[in-house]
C-alpha cells in the first residue's frame, strides 16, 4: 500500500514538472510594454513611436443658424433657455416668484468648430457639441452649455430642434 502511495506521488510531481512552459510569461516584459492594435498584433512601446496617430474630426452638423431652435437648462439653480434668430429668452430662479424671464435681442449667433456661440452686449451662451447630462434625469442633450451675464453664470445641457 505505501508502494501504492509513494508512486502515486511520484506521477504527480512528474505531471507537475511536465508543463508547457510556452505560455509562461517572460519575465522581462511587463504589461505596461506591450500594446495591442486594432489588428490584435502585439507591439512594444518602441515601434508606436514612429506610428501617427489619427486626428478625429468632430463636426457640428449642418445647421442652419437663422432657422435653429436651441432649448436648454441646467440645475442648481434651475435655469433654462431659448434661443432662435437674434433673440434668447433667459428663465432662471427668482426670489419673488416662480420664474424671471429675460429676453436678449439683437443676439449674433456663430458657428465655431464643434461650438455655437451666441453673443450679445453684456451677454454669452456657449454650446458645445458633445453628449451631455443634466445631472438629474436619464435624458441626454447633444450639447453642453454655459451661460454668462455680469456675474451670473450657468451650467448646463441643449439641443436643437
Amino acid at each position: 500500500m505505501k508502494q501504492l502511495g509513494i508512486l502515486l506521488i511520484l506521477s504527480l510531481l512528474l505531471v507537475g514538472c511536465n508543463k508547457n512552459t510556452s505560455e509562461q510569461e517572460d519575465p522581462m516584459i511587463t504589461s505596461e510594454d506591450v500594446i495591442v492594435n486594432q489588428e490584435s498584433e502585439v507591439i512594444t512601446q518602441e515601434e508606436t513611436i514612429d506610428q501617427e496617430i489619427p486626428e478625429v474630426e468632430e463636426a457640428l452638423p449642418t445647421l442652419d443658424l437663422s432657422t435653429a431652435i436651441f432649448d436648454g437648462n441646467g440645475t442648481e439653480p434651475f435655469w433654462g433657455f431659448s434661443a432662435s434668430g437674434s433673440t434668447l429668452v433667459l428663465r432662471e430662479p427668482s426670489n419673488s416668484g416662480p420664474i424671471s424671464l429675460t429676453s436678449f435681442t439683437g443676439v449674433v449667433m456663430t458657428n465655431v468648430g464643434t461650438s455655437v456661440n451666441m453673443t450679445t452686449s453684456g451677454m454669452t451662451l456657449n454650446l458645445v457639441l458633445g453628449t451631455c447630462s443634466d445631472g438629474m434625469s436619464d435624458m441626454l442633450y447633444a450639447y453642453s452649455s454655459t451661460f454668462v451675464a455680469g456675474s451670473t453664470s450657468y451650467t448646463g445641457c441643449a439641443n436643437v430642434d
